[in-house]
């Protein structure tokens, strides 16, 4: 019996268009923009998403709004049953402008798209970068380079990410969380560590794109 079989068609029409609309909109949907799309009401769909968090398949943060989010449990069950992959290499990615691998700067703002290999869709929603600054250079990380980040608000130690300092400053550090302080390392001794007490974590590199001519 296949995986879709653990839930009603409702509750995997639900996983569906909440998929759908992070693909196109980059953020989840609210409960009401969620009972307008399945057409059903805003008490229904409730109790539908409480289940499918209690089963693993949603995940929220509390008193926070659009926090909802599709679990790995959730990616893969859609994965398995041939929904549009959240990206595209015919599609492109969304160029969001360029961050600074150095001093940190307003991040820019950009309708472009990105045409990515395949082998960069990955579970998730994908977004590109176009690279300024020289901190980064000891991961290969250039000017005019491209980073292909996925979209998240939670990083490991090590990982590179792109980070919003002062609320509205983006920079492209390896992130590390010390008991104190977070801790932003560039990958060049011409440039010094980034030291906070907290941070917005926009997304985690993933892959790199380099124009050679």
């Amino acid at each position: 019996m296949g995986r879709t079989m653990q839930l009603t068609p409702v509750k995997m029409n639900i996983l569906e268009i909440f998929a759908n609309f992070q693909r196109e909109k980059h953020y989840s949907p609210t409960m009401k923009e969620l009972a307008e799309l399945l057409g059903k009401s805003r008490t229904t769909v409730f109790e539908h998403c409480t289940a499918l968090r209690k089963k693993g398949y949603l995940s929220a943060s509390r008193g926070k709004v659009r926090s909802l989010k599709l679990t790995a449990k959730a990616e893969e069950l859609l994965g398995d049953d041939a929904v549009e992959a959240v990206q595209s290499d015919n599609e492109g990615i969304p160029m969001l402008g360029s961050v600074a691998a150095g001093f940190p700067v307003e991040p820019l703002e950009s309708d472009e798209k990105l045409s990515i290999p395949a082998q960069f869709s990955t579970k998730g929603t994908l977004f590109a970068l176009k690279v300024s600054g020289e901190s980064m250079i000891g991961d290969n990380i250039f000017p005019g380079d491209y980073v292909i980040c996925r979209h998240t608000n939670e990083a490991k130690n090590g990982d590179i990410v792109v980070a919003l300092v002062d609320e509205n400053e983006a920079t492209l550090k390896r992130f590390y969380k010390d008991k104190n302080c977070i801790r932003l390392e560039p990958s060049n001794d011409e440039y010094e560590t980034l030291r906070v007490t907290n941070c917005l974590i926009k997304g985690v590199v993933t892959g790199l794109l380099r124009n050679i001519h």
